[in-house]
């Protein structure tokens, strides 16, 4: 059978990687035509109806995290999705960030840190704030140098460290297991279901 081809739009890197791995483990026939990343939200909210019209040429898987948004519905309403099933416009949230997806890989992502996994939270979409508490676990690293590079550098206005999205991004190719994690993650189950159910033309 010949490959479906797609693009994937995500908010930064590690939104991308994600991406990436779920085709990889869940619908590897799916070939990437391109990949975007946004540098944030606002180019997907801004762009919305153009990567819609666009998936009528090739089909497009999009990410995106909930943020401060109290529901995905209440972010599908506010951005214009569109409410009709299209299986070549793929747009999947992330409860409450994609951080949360990594999180809920408790036993991985623990080995990825070298803390107790008892320190992860087992229900991860239930966190206010994910990347915060992401960073708060990285702090307890035992891992040389994983700290230093996941956190930000004292006295810096930055959110993240200087490696941040290198190190995750490596943790998301290398050994996250999105099985497991997915047993954690609604969202996370929603979007390898859909991902899985693409056509291959």
């Amino acid at each position: 059978m010949p490959n479906t081809f797609v693009a994937l739009v995500g908010e930064d890197e590690l939104c991308m990687a994600v991406l990436k791995k779920l085709i990889n483990q869940f619908n590897p026939t799916l070939c990437i035509h391109y990949e975007f990343v946004t540098r944030g939200y606002g180019n997907i909210k801004n762009n919305i109806s153009r990567y819609v019209q666009a998936s009528n040429n090739i089909s497009h898987i999009i990410l995106t995290d909930l943020d401060q948004y109290p529901c995905p519905l209440s972010l599908i309403h506010d951005w214009n999705i569109p409410n009709t099933k299209r299986e070549n416009f793929i747009f999947r949230i992330a409860v409450k960030e994609v951080e949360a997806w990594l999180l809920a890989d408790r036993v991985g992502f623990a080995n990825f840190l070298k803390v107790n996994p008892q320190v992860i939270p087992p229900y991860p979409e239930e966190i206010v704030d994910p990347k915060q508490h992401l960073l708060k676990i990285a702090s307890r690293s035992r891992v040389s140098g994983l700290a230093r590079d996941l956190l930000p550098t004292k006295n810096s206005t930055a959110i993240i460290g200087p490696l941040y999205n290198e190190r995750l991004t490596k943790f998301v190719s290398d050994t996250w297991n999105a099985v497991t994690a997915a047993e954690n993650s609604n969202s996370l189950l929603r979007a390898i279901k859909h991902i899985q159910e693409i056509n291959t033309i």
